[in-house]
């Protein structure tokens, strides 16, 4: 089992306080066992033996995030590897924070 760090961004609209409880209750249903720690307000962190990609995927098609104009990173901790949906800007500057060498969690999480 993994552990995961989930981020997401969501336009401002007239949608948005739906769009917001539907994707929480998303990512609520992919941490293993109900464990879960959300105390920032719009990332949480969780354990699952999913895949970070399998974990976007049942984000985005769990909730209504609207792929034009909001973002989900999920990031697998243990391993680096992360996935996302949605509207990411810079993909290319992302990626290049996660290489098989070092990543951006290494520091935090260890190797």
């Amino acid at each position: 089992m993994a552990t995961y760090i989930i981020s997401f961004r969501l336009e401002h609209d007239s949608n948005y306080s739906d769009r917001y409880t539907s994707v929480v209750n998303a990512i609520r249903r992919e941490a293993d066992g109900g464990s879960k720690w959300e105390e920032m307000t719009s990332m949480f962190i969780l354990k699952s033996v999913k895949t970070a990609d399998s974990i976007a995927s049942s984000i985005y098609i769990g909730s209504s995030l609207d792929i034009t104009k909001d973002a989900v990173l999920v990031v697998n901790a243990s391993n680096g590897t992360f996935a996302t949906r949605g509207k990411i800007e810079y993909p290319a500057t992302l990626a290049s924070l996660f290489t098989q060498d070092v990543n951006a969690f290494t520091g935090i999480f260890g190797t």
